[in-house]
């Protein structure tokens, strides 16, 4: 006799803000927390970083030291997890210019992690996940 697999009433989702990489290697950004993060039915995070080597810092007034920028390979960590999906409308967007903009959006389109709040037009920032 099969048993019918039990439905469960209830969708487990794991959040996270402010979140940065670029630990080495970059999966142990979540070694703490993979285990809650995997155990979750949808996982979200909201990237604190800019993946991108380009662009040209655009806010003179403030500490020019705070470096938002990562290798965009440091992204892969998002990857290990994995994210469901990663909202990329930080604060640090802008620091950069539109390049290392719609770097950080082009760098989780290639990890195949769908991203709201950014994209290379208002369409693709808008567009729901």
């Amino acid at each position: 006799m099969a048993t019918a697999a039990r439905q469960k009433d209830y969708v487990t989702l794991a959040a996270g803000g402010d979140v940065c990489t670029g630990h080495e290697p970059p999966e142990s950004a979540f070694t703490h927390v993979l285990g809650a993060l995997r155990a979750a039915d949808i996982r979200f995070a909201q990237a604190e970083r800019l993946y991108t080597t380009r662009g040209r810092y655009q806010f003179q007034s403030l500490a020019e030291n705070m470096e938002v920028r990562k290798d965009p390979a440091t992204a892969s960590a998002f990857k290990s997890v994995p994210f469901d999906v990663v909202s990329i409308a930080s604060n640090h967007i802008g620091d950069y210019g539109p390049e290392a903009a719609e770097d950080t959006w082009s760098t989780f389109q290639q990890l195949g992690i769908p991203t709201i709040g950014g994209g290379r037009n208002i369409t693709e920032a808008r567009a729901p996940v």
